[in-house]
């Protein structure tokens, strides 16, 4: 019988290569992928290194969330830490995407965090938490795992009576986000035939 690990756990900053593996085969199909990354033979290895750059911002300028043994993670950003500066894309790395990923690929990412960026900043003003990426490897799927993942935040966000704010390109994910509180304020479509975007926020709930 498997045994399901739901043990959350910080992530060890310095490890990030085994949890970007798990999070490129989470979001292989997901549209805004697919659109940055068109070709599905480089994909993994591409979607990779983006995660890997990823998971290091988060570990620099927010919380990273994993299990312990290694079956997704959760990037959140904190309250009056939510904007994604270059200073800080130089820090961590992703200020080399356009080498590592690709000059097109990156354009296309950039097509992307623009248009989230304006859809964001007219929805939330307040501090508020921002979950940047959620990522469960596809087997591990459907046993809990996502939920585990992104409770403690959640949690802490109604003691301090903070929103919690996301995006996703993938409406398959409506419904899980919806369970935890998250409302759609947002519905629209990133520019020059991008992927469709889904702006969901949560409230605060009462204990």
């Amino acid at each position: 019988m498997t045994i399901i690990s739901r043990k959350v756990v910080p992530l060890d900053a310095p490890h990030v290569a085994a949890p970007a593996r798990v999070a490129a085969r989470a979001f292989a199909d997901d549209p805004m992928f697919t659109y940055i990354f068109p070709d599905s033979a480089l994909r993994p290895k591409l979607l990779g290194r983006f995660m890997t750059a990823a998971l290091r911002y988060g570990s620099l300028f927010g919380t990273v969330s994993t299990t312990t043994d290694n079956a997704g993670s959760a990037i959140w950003l904190v309250p009056n830490q939510t904007t994604v500066t270059p200073v800080r894309m130089l820090r961590s790395g992703m200020a080399a995407l356009p080498v590592t990923i690709g000059v097109a690929a990156f354009r296309r990412f950039l097509q992307v965090v623009d248009y989230g960026d304006r859809v964001h900043s007219e929805i939330v003003r307040e501090p508020h938490w921002y979950l940047l990426n959620l990522a469960v490897d596809p087997p591990r799927q459907r046993q809990g795992i996502a939920s585990a993942l992104i409770a403690p935040v959640l949690a802490r966000a109604d003691r301090d009576q903070q929103p919690c704010y996301l995006e996703t390109n993938n409406p398959s994910n409506l419904p899980f986000y919806t369970k935890h509180g998250f409302e759609v304020a947002h519905t629209g479509q990133v520019p020059n035939n991008g992927p469709a975007l889904w702006a969901m926020l949560r409230r605060p709930q009462a204990s």
